[in-house]
C-alpha cells in the first residue's frame, strides 16, 4: 500500500518523522487523523514492532476509528496499543495494582459510587452536622487530584485535608479507585517504582498523542514519564481548538512540551473542509487571541459564498429566518442532515425546536434531549399539571418522590395496585394512609395557593423553584437550572398567547406541550437537521451551519468579561463553530430576546465585530449603530441590573457562596473586585457583589 498517496508535503513530513520528539500543529480540517494512522502504519513498515507503539486518543470512538483504519492498512496482525488515557491507566494498574496496595480486581467507581464512599467518610467525621456538602467536597477532591490549587478558610482547609485523606483510605479499604485515581495512581506508580517505569518506557518506544491541546496536567505528566527516556513522542494538537478548560484541559501543555522536549515542529495548515471565505473569516477571528501559535489556514476550495449575517429584531424573527433558509436550501437540493444549528447553551434550543416542529422540519438534538424531554423540565411540568389536576396519575408518580422526600417504591406500588382494581388516585392515597404522601399533597395545595396570587405566569416557576429549593437540589448542574429558568419564558409567552385567567392559560399551555411531545416521539430515523452546542460540534462537519444567538452576554458569555483567558477560550469555541462549516455559514442574532421570562436587549457578539467584514454579507450602514450600541432610549435596558440590584456582602477566603447559575461554591481567591470561586464545574471568576451571587451564612 502506498502510504503517501493523497498526502500533502507537510503530512508526508509528519508521517516520516519517526525518530525523536515531534509536535504537529494540526489546524481544523487538515487531515490529522490520516496523518496519525498513516504514521502508525509507516512505523510498522519501517520495522517497528506494533506492540512497541502506543497511540492515545480522547474517546473510545476515536480509538476504534483509528484502530479500524490501521487494521485496514496493515497486512499483519495489529498488536499496537490504541486507547484512551483512562483505559491505558486502567490496564497498567490491573497488572501493577499490588504495588499500590490494591488487588488486581479493583473496582472503578463512578460519581455515584464515589459519593457513597464520601458519605461514609462524612458520617465517620461527623460532618453531617456541619455546613459542608458532599458534592462540594467531591468537587474539591477532584480538583486536587487534577493538580488544581485553591485556598480555603483555615478551619475548612483543615477539615478538608482530613476528609481527603480519609476518603482515599475508604476507597482503598473498598479496593476501589475513582476516575481521577486511574491517572494519579499511574503517576505515583511510575515515580516510586523506577523498574516499573523502565518496563513501560521500553514497551512503548513510540508514543503518539491525539488532541494534545485537551490534555490536563496529570495526563501531560504521564506522557512526560513514558516519553522522556527515548523521546520518540509524537503529539498532534491545535491550541486554537482548545475548548475544554472546564474539564481541566491545559492548553499550556503545548508550550510546555515544546520547552521540555524541543521537538521538530510541523504545521498542517491546508484545510480540506471549508470554503475560503469561511476559513478566512475564522483566521481573522482567532488572530485576536494573543496566547497562541500563529498559523493561517489555507483552503483547497474556492471562495464560496460570503458568510451571511442576519440581525433580527426578535428571537422569533431569528428562528423564522433560520427556518426559511432551511426550506430554501432544501429546495436547492441539500438534505436536512447536511444542516446544523449551533447554540452556546442548551436552553437556547427551545425556540428553534418550536419553530422546526411547527413547520414539520425533522430535527434531532445531537448528544442530548430536546428541551421538553429533559428530566428537570418534565419534573417541573409534572408539578404544574398537579396544580391544575391533583388526580393526574402520570404527574403524581413522576414527582411524588422528586426531589427525594422519603417515599419509597413500595408505597407507590401499593397505590398503583389499588388504582388497578378501580380506586381513584385520591381513594388509593387515602387507603395507603402514608404521612409523607399527605405532606406532598399539601405541598401541591401550597403551590396552587401561592400561584393564585402570583403577579404573572412566569412567577409560577419562581414559586416552584423556591418551594422545592431546586437551586440547592441542582446546585452542581448549572445546565438544569438554566433550563428551568428558561421555562419562565415559556410561561411568559403563554400568558400573552392564550386567553382567560392564569390557570386557564396554564391548562391550554400544558395541553399544547402534551401534543408537542407526541410529535417529538415520531420517527427519528429520517434525515434531520442537527441541533447542538458548540462543544458537541467539536470533531464534526456539515455543509450548512447556522450559528445562532450571536449576542454579547450569550456568546461570549458575560462571565468571560472579567478574565482574558476565559475570553480567549470563548473565542476558540467560536472558531471551532465556524470551522465546522464546509459550504455555507450563517450568523444570526436578535436585538431583543426573552430569557428567563424577561425581555432583554442585546448587541452583536464582539466575535462578529472581530471577523474581517469583507467575508460577511449584509454588513450595511445600520450595522454601525449595532456595533457601537443600541439607540439611546434602549441603551440603559441593555443592562439587566441597576446599582440598586447589587448586593453589599463582604467576602473572605473560604466563604461559601451561591451563584444562580453555577450553584454553591467556595471562594478560593480575591483580587480587588474579582472573586475566584470553586464550583463543581471548575473555578469561575465573578465580580464581587454581583446580584447573581450571595453569601451562604454559616
Amino acid at each position: 500500500m502506498d502510504l503517501f498517496k493523497n498526502l500533502n508535503e507537510n503530512q508526508i513530513q509528519a508521517v516520516k518523522a519517526i525518530n525523536g520528539p515531534v509536535i504537529v500543529v494540526a489546524g481544523a480540517g487538515s487531515g490529522k487523523t490520516r496523518v496519525l494512522t498513516h504514521r502508525l502504519a509507516y512505523l510498522v513498515e519501517q520495522g517497528v514492532a506494533p506492540e512497541n507503539i502506543l497511540a492515545v486518543t480522547f474517546t473510545n470512538k476515536a480509538a476504534k476509528e483509528m484502530r479500524d483504519r490501521v487494521d485496514n492498512m496493515l497486512k499483519e496482525n495489529n498488536t499496537s496499543t490504541i486507547m484512551t488515557f483512562h483505559s491505558l491507566c486502567a490496564r497498567i494498574l490491573r497488572t501493577e495494582a499490588n504495588l499500590l496496595g490494591y488487588k488486581r480486581d479493583f473496582e472503578i467507581y463512578d460519581d455515584d459510587e464515589a459519593n457513597k464512599a464520601l458519605k461514609k467518610v462524612f458520617e465517620d467525621l461527623k460532618f453531617n452536622n456541619t455546613s459542608y456538602k458532599i458534592k462540594e467536597f467531591r468537587n474539591l477532591i477532584s480538583m486536587v487530584k487534577n493538580g488544581k490549587s485553591f485556598m480555603l478558610e483555615e478551619r475548612m482547609q483543615k477539615d478538608f485535608n482530613l476528609c481527603y485523606e480519609k476518603y482515599n483510605e475508604q476507597l482503598k479499604l473498598e479496593n476501589a479507585m475513582d476516575f481521577d485515581d486511574l491517572l494519579l495512581n499511574v503517576v505515583y506508580l511510575f515515580n516510586n517504582n523506577p523498574e516499573i517505569l523502565d518496563k513501560y518506557q521500553r514497551k512503548f518506544l513510540y508514543i503518539m498523542i491525539d488532541e494534545f491541546q485537551d490534555t490536563n496536567t496529570i495526563q501531560y505528566e504521564i506522557v512526560e514519564l513514558l516519553g522522556l527516556r527515548f523521546k520518540n513522542v509524537f503529539v498532534v494538537g491545535d491550541g486554537d481548538q482548545s475548548i475544554y478548560s472546564f474539564r481541566n484541559a491545559n492548553v499550556g501543555n503545548i508550550k510546555t512540551f515544546i520547552k521540555e522536549f524541543k521537538p521538530l515542529q510541523i504545521v498542517l495548515d491546508i484545510n480540506y473542509r471549508s470554503k475560503s471565505n469561511i476559513l478566512n473569516a475564522a483566521n481573522s477571528l482567532i488572530s485576536n487571541n494573543k496566547d497562541r501559535i500563529k498559523k493561517d489556514l489555507k483552503s483547497v476550495s474556492d471562495a464560496g459564498d460570503l458568510i451571511e449575517l442576519k440581525i433580527c429584531d426578535t428571537a422569533q424573527e431569528e428562528v423564522l429566518y433560520i427556518k426559511n433558509k432551511i426550506e430554501r436550501l432544501k429546495s436547492l437540493g441539500y438534505n436536512y442532515d447536511e444542516m446544523a444549528i449551533f447554540y452556546r447553551r442548551n436552553s437556547l434550543s427551545r425556540n428553534l425546536e418550536d419553530m422546526l416542529l411547527k413547520y414539520n422540519i425533522p430535527y434531532k438534538i445531537y448528544g442530548g434531549l430536546s428541551f421538553f424531554s429533559r428530566k428537570e423540565i418534565k419534573d417541573v411540568i409534572a408539578y404544574l399539571k398537579l396544580v391544575i389536576n391533583k388526580d393526574n396519575l402520570w404527574a403524581f408518580k413522576r414527582v411524588v418522590n422528586e426531589p427525594k422526600r422519603g417515599i419509597g417504591l413500595a408505597t407507590i406500588d401499593k397505590i398503583d395496585q389499588l388504582i388497578n382494581v378501580g380506586y381513584s388516585l385520591k381513594e388509593a392515597i387515602n387507603q395507603v394512609n402514608n404521612k409523607k404522601v399527605f405532606e406532598f399533597l399539601r405541598l401541591i395545595d401550597d403551590l396552587k395557593e401561592k400561584m393564585l396570587y402570583a403577579k404573572s405566569m412566569e412567577n409560577f416557576i419562581d414559586i416552584i423553584v423556591k418551594e422545592l429549593d431546586l437551586m440547592t437540589y441542582y446546585k452542581d448542574e448549572s445546565d438544569r437550572i438554566d433550563n428551568i429558568l428558561e421555562l419562565k419564558s415559556v410561561l411568559a409567552e403563554a400568558d400573552m398567547m392564550y386567553e382567560g385567567e392564569s390557570f386557564n392559560k396554564l391548562e391550554e399551555m400544558l395541553m399544547y406541550l402534551s401534543l408537542r411531545t407526541d410529535e417529538e416521539l415520531k420517527d427519528n430515523d429520517v434525515k434531520s437537521v442537527s441541533l447542538m452546542t458548540y462543544h458537541q460540534a467539536k470533531g464534526l462537519e456539515f455543509p450548512i451551519v447556522f450559528m445562532s444567538a450571536m449576542e454579547d452576554g450569550i456568546f461570549p458569555s458575560s462571565m468571560s468579561d472579567f478574565d482574558n483567558a476565559d475570553l480567549e477560550e470563548e473565542r476558540r469555541v467560536c472558531y471551532v463553530g465556524i470551522t465546522r462549516a464546509k459550504e455555507k455559514l450563517f450568523l444570526t442574532m436578535a436585538k431583543r430576546r426573552m430569557m428567563y421570562g424577561e425581555e432583554r436587549y442585546a448587541k452583536p457578539s464582539r466575535f462578529i465585530r472581530e471577523i474581517d467584514h469583507k467575508y460577511l454579507n449584509n454588513v450595511d450602514d445600520p450595522w454601525k449603530k449595532h456595533t457601537i450600541g443600541l439607540s439611546k432610549e434602549n441603551e440603559k435596558e441593555t443592562q439587566k441590573y441597576t446599582a440598586n440590584d447589587y448586593n453589599n456582602d463582604t467576602y473572605s477566603l473560604g466563604d461559601k457562596v451561591n451563584h444562580k447559575l453555577f450553584g454553591d461554591g467556595v471562594i478560593v481567591g480575591i483580587n480587588d473586585n474579582l472573586l475566584s470561586i470553586a464550583f463543581k464545574e471548575g473555578i469561575k471568576k465573578v465580580v464581587k457583589n454581583h446580584p447573581t451571587l450571595s453569601k451562604i451564612e454559616k
